[in-house]
């Protein structure tokens, strides 16, 4: 019966496409020269079907000051959320509280060193790292660093906790063995912003102040080579796809991909404003950027050195960080509401500010199809 009703379906599209075959042949002929155009469209919308992102719940939690770059552990429920002095602690999958860690004055980011069982939190205010128990969350110490330390990652190849100083132009190599300074690298910039390493010894840092990213090497601690970003301006958060060798530098408006071993841009894709958070998702090859103007972009990497656009995910204005749990693919975007602040003055410009009871941790996942 299934063989019988599959002959008389082709049988009707054979006769379909004969009684049309002119137009069939017009059609072909006339759209010929833009058929790589179709396709391209065809393409980045088949795309966007198998990869469509959206915010599938929602953890409201408490407000504590403005809100810099959150971390999810992938081997436990912990996510972490960083604002004003503390470190909120929260269940990853159902945003529940489960604990702080206190006294960080600005902190900034948090970086999870599994092998020796510590976090690592960055204080912008009193110029230090806190060091927390990753099973207790309990204080252990505090690092001095550099001027405002902002970014902070675990470097896998070298053992070491890496830190970002966005004023005076270094990075601070701690040794979690000792929890000291092993190292204090000058970039030859002032305002140094997001890190990423390859972990494979070199670390890449963006200069905000000179609109260029930066090659260190870990094994010698030397700054190897400056990297221009074309039109790419102010460059703050980054990251890589270690199979290409391939830099995602997210700038004004602008992602900028830059080809590290060959030394050159490959390619600058739109994005919304004033854009600080980026993840690059081997997985499923996937560039995901916030932005400050409340979305989410998504950009899909369809072969080595070809990258579009394929969606922009509404989010909250001024949710411009996030992070990525590489165990269930799961963002996790910070934000909250907004309401204009009444004048005082006929000549004041126009002011916002944050609504306390509207903060909230965004989680978008993949659409089920």
């Amino acid at each position: 019966m299934a063989h019988l009703l599959r002959n008389v379906l082709l049988t009707n599209h054979l006769r379909f496409f004969y009684r049309f075959r002119s137009l069939y042949s017009v059609c072909f002929k006339t759209f010929l020269p833009y058929q790589p155009f179709f396709l391209m469209l065809f393409f980045v919308g088949s795309v966007q079907a198998q990869h469509a992102y959206k915010i599938e719940k929602t953890f409201k939690a408490p407000f504590h000051g403005d809100w810099k770059y959150p971390a999810v552990n992938p081997f436990s429920n912990k996510l972490y959320i960083t604002h004003g002095n503390q470190v909120s602690i929260l269940n990853k999958n159902t945003g529940d509280s489960i604990g702080i860690i206190p006294n960080t004055p600005g902190v900034e980011g948090v970086a999870l060193a599994q092998r020796y069982g510590k976090g690592y939190a960055t204080n912008s205010i009193t110029n230090t790292v806190t060091v927390f128990d990753l099973k207790s969350d309990r204080f252990v110490r505090n690092i001095p660093v550099g001027e405002k330390p902002n970014c902070i990652i675990y470097d896998g190849f070298s053992g070491k906790i890496i830190v970002s100083n966005y004023k005076g132009g270094t990075i601070s190599v701690i040794d979690p063995k000792l929890d000291k300074v092993e190292e204090t690298i000058e970039v030859g910039g002032n305002k140094v912003t997001g890190i990423v390493s390859d972990g494979n010894g070199n670390l890449f840092v963006n200069l905000a102040d000179k609109h260029e990213v930066v090659w260190i090497n870990l094994s010698t601690y030397e700054v190897a080579m400056h990297w221009g970003l074309g039109t790419g301006k102010s460059p703050t958060g980054i990251a890589i796809d270690t199979k290409f060798n391939h830099l995602f530098s997210v700038c004004h408006k602008l992602l900028v991909i830059f080809d590290a071993t060959k030394a050159k841009i490959i390619d600058s894709i739109r994005i919304g404003d004033n854009p600080d958070g980026i993840i690059f998702d081997p997985v499923n090859k996937l560039i995901f950027t916030a932005n400050g103007n409340g979305s989410i972009s998504v950009i899909s990497q369809i072969s080595e050195n070809d990258y579009a656009l394929i969606d922009n995910i509404p989010t909250k204005r001024g949710s411009n960080s996030m992070t990525f749990d590489e165990t269930t693919l799961s963002l996790y975007v910070p934000g909250a509401d907004q309401e204009t602040v009444p004048k005082t003055s006929p000549k004041q410009s126009s002011l916002t500010k944050w609504i306390p009871s509207s903060f909230q941790v965004m989680v978008l996942d993949k659409e089920k199809l």
